[in-house]
């Protein structure tokens, strides 16, 4: 039908408008195109099996009011994980938590963030690649975890597992003391996918075509 149409039409529209303000650095562009976004085309049931696969982050921020009826419970998954290395980045290199700074493009270090969700096996594991220069050493950094819940759009995560290292040197690895944390996925198609923790933080996130 036309309307369907239309409405087609509205979500590519307003996909190319939070791709634009992730590329342009507009922190509240980009949550009132993913607002926008989610009102259009909230995540179903149709959209659950999706969710499922490897992601690269985009972009992400803590910045945004919490959603109604997602309990931020011990929210020390959102604190301790991206606290911890989220605000380290934003503090000293931005562009790595999510491309807060894409005017950062003369930088000497290449990144790459990665997220694999394993709905079978009920894991997660977030990635985040660092290359220094040209010639430089590649920097691994793994925060790995389990899922719980039997709806893809409404998690629990759990962190077990913090590791960094690089070709050069032993890979060192640390136990969590297992911080839990919700995440909603409030959009979710075949190639990008909104998800919101407890506090308001928001993570827009492209699907990683192989090929």
């Amino acid at each position: 039908t036309n309307s369907a149409e239309e409405r087609t039409l509205l979500i590519v529209e307003c996909k190319k408008r939070l791709m634009a303000a992730v590329g342009n650095g507009g922190v509240e562009k980009v949550l009132s195109a993913a607002r926008d976004l989610e009102r259009l085309a909230p995540a179903g049931e149709a959209e659950a099996k999706l969710v499922g696969g490897e992601w690269a982050l985009l972009f992400s921020t803590q910045t945004d009011k919490p959603l109604a009826g997602l309990s931020n419970g011990d929210e020390s998954v959102v604190n301790t994980i991206n606290a911890a290395l989220y605000k380290f980045f934003f503090k000293f290199a931005p562009f790595l938590a999510g491309g807060q700074d894409r005017k950062a493009r003369s930088s000497p270090v290449a990144t790459k963030n990665q997220q694999l969700v394993d709905l079978i096996n009920k894991r997660v594991d977030n990635r985040v690649f660092l290359k220094l220069g040209t010639k430089g050493p590649e920097i691994k950094i793994r925060v790995v975890g389990d899922l719980e819940g039997d709806d893809p759009l409404n998690l629990a995560v759990i962190f077990d597992s913090f590791s960094i290292g690089t070709a050069l040197l032993p890979t060192i690895k640390l136990p969590l003391p297992r911080p839990k944390g919700s995440l909603r996925t409030t959009f979710c198609d075949n190639d990008m996918r909104l998800s919101r923790g407890g506090r308001g933080g928001i993570f827009v996130l492209k699907k990683a075509f192989s090929g």
